[in-house]
């Protein structure tokens, strides 16, 4: 018996209850607070996605507006971005199959645009495949179709 006493196993202290006590709590609020930070980040993270898909969107439906009157991807564009166009590698005028690759939002945003055209003794008909990308993942896409009469030249 004088051996536990010795070793503090004859009476307890209620002290070292309080002491586990508080330490139980702040373990358990340490824990629930990391998981508060770990979903607060999820959810900002998910928030700035919806945004840059919203203005994706909005931009690629410009583009295909701008793109139905003009028939020209560099003119629509132009019309859309404004001073902030930067083609990183433009458009092959002589060809009927054109691509472009544009930089957005600080270059955390890429605009491919693949361009075709056909043409007939009625007109011509262009196709324009708009994808924007961010870390090589696809954000979102949008085909367009522009159709000009006698390529634009009035009836005689």
């Amino acid at each position: 018996m004088s051996a536990l006493k010795a070793f503090g196993g004859g009476k307890r202290r209620p002290i070292n209850l309080f002491f586990a006590e508080i330490i139980i709590a702040l373990l358990f609020f340490s824990v629930s607070g990391a998981v508060i930070i770990k979903v607060f980040a999820t959810a900002d993270m998910k928030s700035q996605q919806s945004a840059r898909l919203e203005r994706v969107i909005i931009l690629a439906q410009s583009i295909a507006e701008a793109y139905s009157e003009s028939g020209d991807f560099n003119m629509a564009a132009e019309l859309v971005f404004g001073d902030d166009l930067v083609v990183e590698k433009p458009a092959a005028a002589d060809s009927n199959i054109g691509e472009a690759t544009l930089s957005i939002e600080n270059g955390s945003v890429y605009l491919r645009a693949h361009e075709s055209r056909v043409f007939t003794d009625a007109g011509e008909l262009s196709n324009l495949t708009v994808i924007f990308t961010a870390n090589e993942d696809e954000i979102y896409s949008l085909e367009c179709s522009a159709y000009i009469r006698n390529r634009g030249e009035p009836d005689e």
